[in-house]
């Protein structure tokens, strides 16, 4: 069985758009019987246990260009195949090459873990600490609050910096998610992690005002 590639990287794709992994691997082009075999027993398996079709595609679409690097077998595939892989596409969403070749080969190895071709691959972003200079400090955000034009921008800005919460956070805030009390105000603020209650006082008089 040959792995020659059968015609040039980035022809017989469909676009990005589409997104629907059954019509990718009926369609697609340019991989060997054996890599496009196993693509599709890895795409029926993570079907039947109830993946969403956006993340199928994922892996569908980044394997094929897995496929059309290597001149092997998936199983075959070393350690240093796979460093030039990603070095290849490094440009490309690698964060969504790498989670699908860790997937992927994790099945491969029938779930027992990942094997050492692919268990070096970090697959979170790295995010620079910021240094404390960088930091906004009590009297940037005074600064800001008084060059607002008017209640509800001072309000947003004190609310930012006080809670800790980010921005999505905050702008999904409704009259009914405010408790004032003598010591302030209650917040509740509905984010990743779920419902959750915060304290507020140095933005209620603005609060109050908006």
């Amino acid at each position: 069985m040959s792995f020659q590639r059968e015609i040039p990287r980035g022809q017989n794709q469909l676009p990005p758009a589409q997104k629907d992994p059954d019509k990718f691997l009926a369609a697609v082009r340019g991989l060997s019987n054996e890599h496009l075999a196993a693509m599709k027993d890895f795409d029926r398996e993570k079907t039947a246990q109830g993946m969403a079709q956006g993340t199928r595609y994922m892996y569908a679409y980044s394997l094929s260009k897995l496929a059309r690097f290597m001149k092997k077998p998936f199983q075959s595939a070393t350690k240093a195949d796979l460093i030039d892989f990603l070095k290849e596409y490094s440009w490309y969403k690698s964060r969504s090459l790498k989670v699908s070749i860790k997937a992927f080969y994790k099945w491969l190895n029938n779930d027992k873990g990942y094997p050492e071709s692919v268990s070096w691959i970090k697959t979170h972003g790295y995010e620079r600490r910021k240094l404390p200079e960088e930091l906004l400090t009590k009297e940037d955000i005074k600064a800001l609050v008084e060059a607002a034009q008017n209640p509800r921008d001072r309000a947003l800005i004190f609310m930012l910096y006080e809670s800790g919460a980010r921005a999505g956070e905050i702008l999904g805030i409704r009259i009914k998610h405010i408790s004032f009390d003598k010591y302030g105000a209650q917040v509740m603020l509905d984010g990743k992690t779920g419902m959750r209650r915060i304290r507020l006082i140095d933005c209620i008089p603005d609060l109050k005002l908006w």
